[in-house]
């Protein structure tokens, strides 16, 4: 990457207004803050011309702008001799913008860091809307039979049906039980090759912001034993699991068809129970795949952003959990401690989502590509036992 001389800071501006407020004698307090940040000068690798000698240089352009509302609530809930409970809530709703790119640009593609993946993006920022947007196809399930002729034993896609024999190379014919997707760019009847999907069909299947982030916990004691928890969550975002992909599709030849998706129950098949092929056989090729669900792993030998690997990364999550219990004091007058207290602590000890991946909060609003999962590490799940000493 050839360096840049007149490369300079990101500059962001700043302007918020807030309320703080008590009530109860401040048993009940919280804040809300309205704000508005403008991020200029981005620091951006761009493409430059070959005869420079380099692909890219980092470069400052661009500008982005980040709006929203956050709300933080604390409450004394129970306080008495024996037990006392503490709760706190907070929770952010933001709204982010493209507002310019480089000079005399409306649109920028971006690629997320994939192997063997079909098409030149992954996402796709456009001046006036909201970053972290996911292009790519939408699924329409798996072609049928009725889709083909078959004549001199070869299948035969009809007229008017859209084509996506580009994404099963590799081996895999056009057939019955293939992958298909729904043509989104406009056709020619009187041209068949209008008919093929392709990158002109993406269209936007994700986004990749929470309509709402927060989080809530509660701490307390009732007498000698202490505790606290929380909670973290985000709403309503999109995650595209493209760990997933790789375990459905004949991409990688060692990953594939380990999901459950694939299973013999649900996935269109070629071979029956007994061993015989029967892709050439329109009528036990019918028999054998009556209730099938899903299209076959074969159809696909290069990665595809569809819809189908887009989802709700939606999630609920016990981030922290304490419980301690502080030994009386006749107890320790002997040892001349003031004080010992015994506790046991863990962290994400559990994620409550419909997310079919290991961990939804992953790359979360980070870069120009976020939200993909793609083999991320998950998360570790930790526990601490330990003695708090006073003397």
């Amino acid at each position: 990457m050839e360096q840049n001389p007149d490369l300079k800071w990101e500059t962001t501006i700043t302007r918020n207004i807030g309320l703080d407020f008590g009530f109860f004698k401040n048993r009940l307090s919280g804040t809300i803050d309205l704000y508005w940040n403008t991020t200029k000068d981005l620091l951006v690798n761009s493409v430059i011309p070959n005869s420079s000698g380099f692909a890219q240089q980092m470069t400052n352009v661009g500008q982005t702008s980040n709006k929203g509302l956050e709300i933080a609530l604390t409450g004394s809930v129970v306080q008495s001799k024996n037990f006392n409970l503490d709760l706190n809530l907070n929770v952010s709703f933001n709204k982010n913008k493209v507002d310019k790119l480089a000079s005399g640009q409306k649109e920028w593609l971006q690629k997320g860091k994939l192997s063997d993946w079909y098409g030149t993006y992954t996402h796709k920022l456009v001046v006036g809307e909201t970053m972290g947007l996911i292009y790519g196809l939408v699924n329409d399930g798996f072609y049928a039979i009725d889709d083909f002729t078959f004549e001199n034993n070869q299948w035969k896609l009809k007229d008017g049906i859209t084509d996506a024999s580009s994404f099963g190379n590799g081996g895999f014919s056009l057939k019955p039980g293939g992958v298909k997707f729904k043509k989104m760019s406009p056709v020619d009847p009187s041209n068949k090759d209008t008919y093929k999907i392709t990158e002109a069909d993406f269209v936007q299947i994700g986004n990749t912001n929470p309509k709402m982030t927060g989080g809530f916990g509660f701490s307390g004691n009732w007498k000698a034993i202490d505790f606290t928890a929380f909670f973290n969550f985000m709403y309503d975002f999109d995650v595209m699991n493209a760990t997933k992909f790789s375990l459905i599709s004949n991409v990688r030849h060692n990953n594939s068809n380990l999901s459950m998706d694939m299973s013999l129950a649900n996935r269109y098949r070629y071979v029956n129970d007994e061993g015989v092929n029967v892709a050439n056989d329109p009528v036990a090729l019918a028999a054998l795949n009556k209730n099938a669900s899903t299209y076959t792993w074969h159809s696909m030998t290069q990665g595809i952003t569809m819809s189908d690997i887009i989802e709700d990364g939606s999630f609920l999550r016990l981030g922290t959990l304490t419980i301690g219990y502080t030994l009386p004091q006749r107890w320790l007058w002997k040892l001349k401690v003031q004080k010992l207290r015994v506790y046991v602590s863990g962290s994400n000890l559990f994620t409550l989502t419909g997310y079919t991946g290991y961990d939804p909060e992953v790359n979360v609003q980070n870069g120009l590509t976020p939200g993909i999962d793609y083999n991320v590490t998950p998360r570790s799940r930790t526990y601490t036992v330990g003695i708090n000493l006073n003397f």
